[in-house]
């Protein structure tokens, strides 16, 4: 009896010892202080999440349209990071296959205290110095979230670190102005400032997450691709990553940037001009300082009516700090942050753009090319532009609705897709940095996300790289075969040996990229290595267009800002054109105005 007794003391004794040892398995002290994740099994692993993660003060009040700064002093109670958090303001898209995020979740509510990031690791032990993999969504810098996309299953198949996070979006992230005197009111490039941030936290904390700081992959999609070529070519962010992993998207793509604050300044009074702030006799402070006093809806309201008048006004802008020169020349000098890179695209990226158009399914007649020529080069010569479209139409099958779709989509898709990726993996590897090219070419057949007859469209290949085939959260809505699989497999493999050993891990001869070795890795099941990338379209966009065009005398890159307000005569004549001229990556925004225009115009034929 008093054995008995002794030992149930005993049993009480120990339990109580290790039970805050139990419960504080989760917990992971930063610079900041001690926060609480969870835990999760998946793939017969442990994953630990951190979410909502807070990487710097909350911009709001005073702190709207300003820089971010760290958070600025320590709390003192250990912060519970078991959920995600809202997202920074946008506008909610009716494009299913951009909507992501669960209905259900925090992070579907709208908050301008966004700046969270998200943490997925298989160890919490410092000295593992597991792989990082730090991951900006994308979304043409006006919509997405950190929650788009859940990395635990990349995370333990590959046994890296996954971090994802929120920047600011829209005119909260890319509005800017300078006064007369030339002085910057509104800092420039907020959204990419979040981001850089976001990767500083991440090289002073993630240690405590079993992260290696100095063994960080860049990568993201769309815009986020876009975004982490910014990063490559700009002096603030060198060193705080080793490799990049680029999909559906670089900077060389037409109009992602402004190169001139006259166009900023322009947009800025357009927005101002949609707001109560539009008092002519305001100086650009003045009307800052109103700004940051009306409601988030009153900013998104003011951002919807200045994107209907000029179609994705909200960019970056070379600013001598976080871009201190054209990102196209920037690259073509080779001034590049030194990293190793995947980089590719879908087969059929480019209809991203034309998918929701009224009567994809059955085709299109060939004026829709002519139109989209048009709106996409309007700056360019007609000779120009003529050219393009003759290299685009099969004169063999002109009526031919469905081949008239393929040639929108091939244009599309090889002008703003695959074309610049050739271009910058030339210039990558003449500075002896790898970069390894794909297309991915794997459709998800049984998907609520994407049209069955689109191929294989932008952002189908992201749930591959998350390791949706092999576990997914419940609420995703595609269904996956054993080839789906097998391929999700292998995407994992490429950025995971990327982040471990700087080049993709696949059971094939993969080699770098050059002039004189455009091989690249076709993906799909199986895995295959094919040569020459593209000439056709290579050598047209890269080599003859621009030879047949001064893109300094002739502004080849088309002012968007001056097409749209500089004439009103002409946005009134062209206004099917602009529509479609969406600027290059206004992925989502572009879409939904291009379905209201055209709905618009069948409505007015009918």
């Amino acid at each position: 009896m008093a054995k008995s007794l002794a030992t149930n003391i005993l049993a009480c004794f120990l339990a109580y010892l290790l039970t805050p040892v139990l419960a504080d398995n989760n917990v992971v002290e930063t610079d900041k202080g001690l926060i609480r994740g969870k835990e999760d099994v998946v793939l017969g692993k442990t994953i630990y999440q951190f979410l909502g993660v807070p990487y710097a003060e909350p911009p709001i009040g005073a702190r709207r349209f300003k820089r971010a700064v760290p958070i600025q002093s320590k709390w003192e109670k250990t912060r519970e990071s078991i959920q995600f958090q809202a997202s920074c303001p946008q506008q909610r898209l009716e494009a299913a296959f951009f909507e992501r995020t669960d209905p259900n979740d925090p992070s579907w509510q709208l908050n301008e205290d966004c700046l969270y990031l998200n943490i997925m690791t298989p160890s919490l032990k410092s000295s593992d110095k597991l792989p990082v993999i730090f991951w900006i969504h994308g979304g043409s810098l006006r919509v997405g979230n950190a929650a788009w996309w859940h990395g635990q299953t990349l995370a333990s198949q590959e046994n890296v670190v996954v971090v994802s996070i929120n920047y600011r979006l829209g005119s909260l992230g890319f509005l800017t102005v300078q006064d007369s005197d030339g002085n910057t009111v509104i800092d420039a490039n907020i959204g990419l400032l979040d981001q850089h941030l976001a990767l500083t936290w991440v090289r002073d904390n993630i240690a405590a997450f079993g992260g290696d700081p100095t063994n960080v992959v860049i990568a993201g999609h769309s815009a986020g691709s876009i975004s982490a070529t910014y990063h490559m070519i700009s002096p603030q962010s060198r060193g705080l990553f080793r490799s990049a992993a680029l999909y559906g998207g670089t900077c060389l793509l037409k109009d992602v940037y402004y190169t001139k604050w006259s166009d900023s300044n322009r947009v800025f009074d357009l927005f101002r001009s949609k707001t109560s702030c539009n008092d002519s006799h305001f100086t650009p402070q003045q009307s800052l300082e109103c700004l940051q006093k009306l409601s988030t809806e009153d900013l998104l309201t003011a951002q919807h009516q200045a994107s209907m008048a000029a179609i994705y006004p909200f960019r970056p802008i070379v600013d001598s700090y976080f871009l201190p020169d054209d990102p196209a020349l920037l690259i073509s000098q080779g001034s590049f942050n030194p990293v190793n890179v995947i980089i590719g695209t879908t087969a059929n990226d480019g209809a991203v753009f034309s998918a929701t158009i009224p009567g994809y399914e059955q085709g299109f007649p060939g004026v829709l090319l002519n139109q989209m020529v048009y709106g996409f080069y309007h700056s360019y010569p007609d000779e120009i532009r003529s050219l393009i479209v003759h290299h685009y139409t099969d004169y063999s099958l002109p009526n031919d609705l469905i081949k008239n779709r393929q040639m929108v989509d091939q244009f599309l898709t090889e002008a703003l897709f695959q074309a610049p990726v050739d271009e910058l993996a030339i210039q990558l590897a003449k500075r002896g940095y790898p970069a390894f090219v794909f297309i991915f070419d794997q459709k998800t057949e049984q998907s609520a996300y994407y049209p069955s007859y689109s191929g294989v469209i932008h952002q189908m290949e992201i749930p591959y790289i998350y390791g949706y085939p092999l576990h997914h959260p419940d609420y995703v809505k595609d269904n996956y075969t054993e080839d789906d699989r097998q391929v999700s497999i292998n995407m994992m493999k490429i950025i995971g040996g990327l982040a471990r050993n700087g080049k993709p891990e696949v059971d094939v001869d993969w080699q770098p990229y050059s002039s004189s070795n455009k091989s690249y890795l076709h993906i799909k099941n199986p895995l295959k290595i094919e040569k020459n990338y593209l000439p056709q379209a290579t050598i047209f966009w890269n080599k003859v267009i621009p030879s047949l065009i001064d893109r300094s005398d002739s502004d080849a890159q088309m002012s968007f800002i001056k097409c749209q307000l500089g004439n009103d005569k002409l946005r009134k004549e062209n206004r099917n054109y602009f529509y479609i001229t969406v600027g290059s990556l206004a992925f989502s925004f572009s879409i939904i105005l291009l379905v209201q225009y055209l709905n618009k115009d069948k409505n007015k034929q009918d």
